[in-house]
Order: structure tokens, then C-alpha cells, then sequence
């Protein structure tokens, strides 16, 4: 009697070994990871995706996404006035 593989069992018998032996699979670092969602109603979303640590603002309905704008890293604020940065003495003026 012959056997036959299943596709994807090749991944499978790579896989399965690491697992029964409680150890860890090694899997790439994604390079594109959700970090927000805002909920818009009527099934629109606008998001915050991060890709290769640049963040981007995005609007997503059932017909399209856009991008909307890159999101510029944070600078610390003023927590006395809130607004402006930190000077570098951390004197305010």
C-alpha cells in the first residue's frame, strides 16, 4: 500500500517536532504591525500601522483605504505648560 503526502505536511513534520518538544518556533520579526484602530461607524476605521518603525495614519472603508498622513515622531511636551518641547536644562521660560 502506497502513502500519500497531504500538502503542507512537509511544514507540518518541521514544525511538529519543535512543538512536541516544547520548544519555540523561529518565526521573522513582522515588519508590519496594527497599533491602533478607531472605530468611525458604518464600518470605517482609521488606524494607526506601523512599518519598519515609521507609523502612518490610515482610513479604511469596505471600498478602499487611503493613507492619510506619516505620523512624526513624538516630542516629550512641557508637562507644566503642555505644550513645546522640554528645553534641554529643564528650565521653563
Amino acid at each position: 500500500m502506497a502513502t500519500r503526502s497531504l500538502p503542507g505536511s512537509s511544514a507540518v513534520k518541521r514544525w511538529l517536532p519543535a512543538w512536541l518538544q516544547g520548544g519555540k518556533l523561529r518565526r521573522r520579526a513582522r515588519r508590519l504591525q496594527l497599533v491602533e484602530t478607531l472605530p468611525l461607524g458604518e464600518r470605517r476605521i482609521v488606524a494607526v500601522v506601523s512599518l519598519d518603525g515609521r507609523e502612518f495614519l490610515i482610513g479604511a472603508t469596505p471600498q478602499a483605504i487611503a493613507l492619510l498622513s506619516e505620523i512624526e515622531p513624538e516630542l516629550e511636551l512641557d508637562p507644566v505648560v503642555g505644550q513645546g518641547p522640554v528645553p534641554d536644562n529643564g528650565v521653563v521660560q
